[in-house]
């Protein structure tokens, strides 16, 4: 008699991204609010230079346009630009990780919390996480959830763009 054939359980599949990490907490800005708080951190360094930026409403789209060849520009203000690249690349790491670490603390002072609950889940039964995420709040969670855990065990796959 054949024994009956025991199947794993299907594997949940989850895609998130920046709304993700709000629900979390409070304190996560989604890309429109991690702008203006880059955008009110360049003004008081350079209160001239962010005015006259031809897009400013987007952080992704100014680095993008700052990143680019810009070939009909003078020399100098290719310079200008590119380190102007660089230091809001700065501010961005320096707002998200700022951020990161008010809502890590708030979750830890709330070991009950779901973000928590959720992750565990994650980790006790088979499933699929997409990230788009610009933070890591994921993956520090994940070292709360469960003790020892190291977070680069929670993405089998990392896909990045060259």
């Amino acid at each position: 008699m054949k024994e009956p054939k025991v199947e794993s359980p299907s594997p949940k599949g989850y895609v998130i991204g920046a709304g993700f990490s709000k629900s979390i907490s409070k304190y996560m800005p989604l890309t429109s609010e991690l702008t203006s708080e880059v955008l009110r951190a360049l003004r008081t360094e350079d209160p001239i230079s962010v005015e006259t930026f031809p897009v400013s409403t987007d952080v992704e789209l100014l680095l993008t346009y700052l990143g680019e060849s810009q070939p009909w520009l003078d020399a100098k203000v290719v310079l200008k630009n590119r380190a102007l690249f660089l230091r809001i690349s700065e501010l961005i790491a320096e707002k998200i990780i700022h951020f990161q670490t008010l809502a890590i603390d708030e979750i830890k002072n709330s070991r009950d919390s779901w973000p928590i609950k959720f992750i565990q889940a994650w980790m006790n039964q088979p499933s699929c996480v997409v990230s788009l995420n610009y933070d890591v709040l994921i993956e520090q969670i994940s070292t709360i959830a469960k003790e020892g855990f190291d977070y680069r065990d929670l993405y089998t796959t990392v896909v990045a763009s060259a």
